[in-house]
């Protein structure tokens, strides 16, 4: 009696990983790039045209994967403009669908979000909405949407 080889064949199996590959890759590119590529943002600032209301330091979520440092400001502009500013020597760690926010009492769930993170490295700017009442809100975050992740933290201190 002839004895059948069950089983996928050597092509079968070769075409499942090259497709497997061609699903998991981009995926894979997607989610572990943006730890290895840095965005350097360089936004000048007039500092004669601005009033610093609020000033803190970022502090990391931890010293692994997750890292924030710098300085973090709730500024006014000349014309009367508020803003949260990252100064120069600000650095995150790199990740996907990184945003920032404003908190409350270090809740991350109860937050105003202030937009896209333009760059992980250098000097920045992001509006805050008129009518915030910024005494409500005593800190900036680095958030990642997509996994609900928490890159960074800045207390601000009014001055």
């Amino acid at each position: 009696m002839i004895e059948q080889k069950r089983g996928l064949s050597k092509r079968a199996k070769i075409t499942l990983v090259v497709i497997a590959l061609l699903i998991i890759g981009p995926i894979a590119y997607y989610l572990i790039s943006p730890l290895f590529i840095n965005v350097t943002v360089s936004e000048k600032l007039d500092s004669t045209r601005v009033q610093v209301l609020a000033q803190g330091t970022f502090v990391g979520a931890d010293a692994i994967v997750h890292k924030a440092e710098g300085t973090a400001k709730f500024i006014r502009t000349k014309e009367n403009e508020v803003r949260v500013r990252f100064e120069d020597d600000f650095k995150a760690s790199n990740g996907p669908d990184l945003y920032v926010r404003l908190i409350k009492n270090g809740d991350v769930k109860d937050y105003v979000e202030l937009g896209k993170l333009q760059g992980n490295i250098g000097s920045q700017s992001y509006a805050i909405p008129a009518g915030t009442d910024l005494s409500q809100y005593n800190g900036v975050i680095v958030w990642c949407k997509q996994f609900s992740v928490l890159f960074g933290t800045a207390k601000l201190a009014s001055l």
